[in-house]
């Protein structure tokens, strides 16, 4: 099947667009003049240039596709602004569906990467949350726009008659995934220490993981207008998942906790000293999502739909991290 994909440049779409590839799709992808192709294999792709908030780059780039796996989003500057979250994480997306659509009235299958985000604040952290809950009180512009790109999609395939599934990644994470950096260069200097505790808890999924429950939607019917969690298989709490991926980089874990409205006071005062700069502070509010957050997620749907079984836990998924980190010296 000939598939197209956005956000095949970042750290999910490499991934994504190799397994494709070892799965004898052929592969089209959308990526900025600015980003890195790094990790892709463009001798056995086919590269357009454009953004997805230009609908006419969109055009030839969709042309003659079976498939769509729009990965493409905002998710991490924080001193831009709420305008920005809503062109790409709704007005883009929709863009892509209409420009493909337009290009192939036949298109089999839509698939769009939304984000555990969209829950927001919940009643109960310990029950572990399904696709069904109502979708309210998101606590960042990422969440509230990933939100509403979901509602836009699904109102835009219904009209189209264009299938539809929806996957919602929690934290990846995995090789590649250079988000930890300043943490780990504040742990060399000494200078990390544990907001609020660390007894926030988390369930990561390694990025092989997610990269198959995404490959298991494709043309599959039982996935169509659904949507699911994709979590990895354990549970931890922050403080824990930090140990492991402090023992893996051989360095001693900081045990000194620092409250909460502490960090929250320093990240509204830095947020505000780079914002003339326009530039992303060393801590912010965005960032501290991290350590607050604290979910569960139900994959059973999942399982049950797309054969979504999760194999690599968390220490063998930090020590796949360390170990690239090393070998591209990161650290």
């Amino acid at each position: 099947m000939k598939i197209f994909v956005t956000g095949a440049s970042g750290f999910l779409g490499g991934f994504l667009v190799d397994r494709l590839i070892e799965e004898g799709h052929s592969v089209q992808v959308l990526v900025r003049k600015s980003s890195s192709l790094n990790y892709l294999n463009a001798e056995k792709i086919k590269i357009f240039y454009g953004e997805i908030t230009n609908f006419d780059s969109l055009v030839e780039a969709t042309k003659d596709i079976d498939v769509v796996i729009h990965l493409a989003s905002l998710i991490h500057p924080v001193n831009v602004p709420d305008s920005m979250y809503y062109d790409v994480n709704v007005t883009g997306a929709t863009n892509v569906l209409k420009a493909v659509y337009e290009n192939n009235s036949k298109l089999k299958h839509f698939i769009h990467c939304s984000s555990v985000t969209v829950y927001g604040d919940v009643e109960d952290e310990n029950v572990p949350i399904v696709e069904d809950i109502p979708l309210m009180n998101q606590t960042t512009i990422y969440g509230v726009t990933k939100y509403k790109g979901e509602l836009a999609m699904r109102k835009l395939a219904e009209e189209l008659k264009v299938p539809l599934t929806i996957v919602r990644p929690s934290r990846i994470y995995g090789e590649r995934d250079t988000s930890f950096n300043p943490m780990i260069k504040l742990m060399k200097k000494k200078m990390f220490f544990n907001i609020g505790g660390g007894k926030t808890f988390m369930q990561p999924v390694y990025v092989k993981d997610c990269v198959e429950g995404i490959i298991n939607c494709i043309c599959n019917e039982r996935s169509y207008d659904k949507a699911y969690n994709l979590a990895g298989p354990e549970v931890i709490n922050k403080k824990s998942f930090l140990r492991i991926m402090s023992k893996h980089l051989g360095m001693k874990f900081p045990e000194l906790n620092i409250p909460v409205f502490l960090v929250k006071s320093a990240a509204i005062a830095n947020e505000a000293l780079f914002k003339p700069f326009n530039k992303d502070p060393f801590v912010s509010r965005k960032k501290l999502a991290f350590f607050l957050r604290s979910n569960k997620y139900d994959i059973s749907a999942a399982k049950r739909d797309l054969d979504y079984e999760p194999k690599v836990g968390i220490d063998e998924g930090l020590r796949r991290m360390v170990e690239w980190y090393k070998e591209e010296n990161k650290i």
